[in-house]
């Protein structure tokens, strides 16, 4: 699947973009104190309050996040990049 088939992904380091506009946007914390320059740590995979995608329905996965957040999107639209790594 091209990047710009998707509308939600997770790569391969556990990061999530989203889909703005035509590009898949890595997503920074709005509730993490900022970093150096003014940064936001991303959001990702290693934040406990990150949810692992799920079907909601036939059609659809859904992500949970923090602070009753929540991300949809059609199963066809998804992507994790993820490798499951065996023993884990």
């Amino acid at each position: 699947m091209e990047d710009h088939d998707c509308d939600i992904q997770i790569t391969a380091n556990g990061y999530l973009r989203v889909k703005r506009g035509d590009q898949l946007k890595p997503q920074c914390c709005p509730f993490a104190p900022s970093g150096v320059y003014d940064t936001k740590p991303a959001c990702g995979d290693w934040c406990p309050l990150f949810g692992e995608p799920h079907a909601f329905d036939y059609n659809t996965i859904r992500i949970n996040l923090c602070y009753d957040k929540m991300l949809s999107c059609k199963i066809k639209k998804f992507q994790d990049l993820r490798v499951i790594r065996k023993g884990d």
